[in-house]
């Protein structure tokens, strides 16, 4: 079951806005190493965005709500790196809840870097796709096949365990 519910927290539970929905932030980009596991065995750059007031905003591209960093890479280092320091716009939103999954972070869907576009809407529309099938044949083919095949294997084994126990009980 917990199988399940991880698959369409990850899969059902991706919401992507129309482009008219975008929020937008500017400042200066930069960013981080961001690490989950004991000993940060995944690894993700994270952009973040460094505002006018000195704040600091991480944006991710984990797309859904089910939150795990090794699924919230937006640009690999190279992508990046020639853009680090200038001045960018941010088009974003806030993933909504599902179940009982929450994606905290700023969802990053667009970036302008020095007024060239780095990152457009359909490019991350056509990667929130991509996921969604991914974690849809994931779900059907894998983990549902699994839930079932426990399920059914709880129920042989409640079977079996009522069987013999009346067994016994008939021959004492």
């Amino acid at each position: 079951i917990y199988f399940i519910l991880i698959g369409l927290g990850s899969w059902k539970g991706r919401d992507f806005p129309q482009e008219n929905e975008l929020k937008y932030a500017e400042g200066i980009i930069q960013t981080h190493k961001d690490s989950e596991g004991n000993r940060g065995a995944v690894v993700v750059n994270v952009v973040e965005l460094i505002d006018s007031n000195n704040q600091r905003t991480n944006y991710y591209c984990n797309y859904s709500a089910y939150f795990r960093i090794g699924m919230s890479q937006c640009i690999n280092e190279k992508e990046i790196s020639n853009h680090l320091g200038k001045p960018a716009k941010i088009g974003w939103y806030m993933q909504k809840d599902y179940l009982f999954f929450h994606n905290p972070y700023p969802q990053l869907v667009t970036l302008e870097v020095d007024g060239a576009l780095v990152r457009d809407y359909h490019k991350s529309l056509e990667g929130v796709a991509y996921s969604n099938t991914k974690k849809k044949e994931f779900t059907w083919f894998f983990l549902i096949p699994c839930g079932v095949f426990f399920i059914l294997l709880s129920c042989v084994d409640i079977f079996i365990i009522g069987f013999f126990n009346r067994n016994n009980d008939e021959h004492h």
